[in-house]
């Protein structure tokens, strides 16, 4: 396993994530803290299209995810943007982002639905419950 160095990435982060982080600066952020930033003009405009086109492609009605549809809705997701078109600092961006996501979970209740015994069609999901 390589390591990367952290000093030549340039990741988006936005400061004072609250209450997605202990730190300062933290790879994801609250849909509520997005939206914010976004009226208040704090996020680049990348982030602010990309974030609005994420929006509208999870709220269609053929989107397949019920998960992230009621995230969506209820104002629950999580995001993290990077921006970049270089592969090292995109791998390093989202290996923070994961980092910072597990972590970010860990502290939640864990929500799990199965299939019925016998039934081998369906499969098992979990979520975070925030």
């Amino acid at each position: 396993m390589r390591e990367i160095d952290r000093s030549s990435t340039r990741v988006m982060t936005l400061e004072k994530v609250r209450p997605m982080a202990q730190h300062t600066r933290a790879m994801i952020h609250s849909q509520l803290d997005v939206d914010q930033r976004i009226a208040d003009g704090h996020l680049t405009a990348w982030c602010a299209r990309a974030y609005r086109e994420l929006c509208k492609k999870v709220s269609d009605e053929a989107f397949p995810c019920t998960f992230g549809t009621l995230a969506l809705k209820k104002r629950q997701m999580v995001l993290a943007f990077i921006e970049s078109t270089e592969d090292a600092t995109v791998l390093d961006g989202l290996v923070r982002a994961f980092t910072d996501y597990a972590a970010f979970i860990e502290t939640k209740p864990l929500v799990s639905a199965s299939a019925p015994a016998g039934d081998t069609h369906a499969a098992a999901c979990a979520m975070a419950v925030p």
